[in-house]
């Protein structure tokens, strides 16, 4: 007599695609701009190099122009609300003091906003 198998292996994929994330990130960091001033912000890290898993996190930089702030994790957290989300927030002048860190964390990353240029 055939004996069943037990499903003892279960298979679980991210919860996102790729573009989906991007799209979504864009979406909700435009509405972060409307309160926090961005300067700049970037996917990095596995998903931003087509290897990200179920384990991986989403490291997202977020830049955001003047002096350092009370509060601005809590409203980016709030604002992007994807779980798994790894921010790495910095005012202007944080963002200059770890420059060359920054620049290659997100060497090859996925832009996701950039302030329109001219004039403010």
């Amino acid at each position: 007599m055939r004996r069943l198998s037990l499903s003892s292996v279960q298979v679980f994929y991210p919860a996102w695609t790729a573009a989906t994330l991007t799209e979504t990130l864009k979406q909700r960091v435009a509405q972060l701009h409307e309160v926090l001033p961005l300067k700049q912000a970037v996917l990095f890290g596995s998903w931003s190099k087509g290897r990200a898993t179920v384990a991986s996190d989403i490291d997202v930089l977020l830049v955001y122009r003047g002096e350092a702030r009370e509060g601005c994790y809590a409203l980016a957290w709030r604002t992007l609300a994807v779980p798994g989300i790894e921010l790495h927030l910095y005012s202007e002048a944080e963002a200059a003091e770890h420059e060359k860190l920054l620049s290659e964390m997100t060497a090859g990353g996925i832009t996701l906003f950039e302030p329109p240029q001219g004039p403010l």
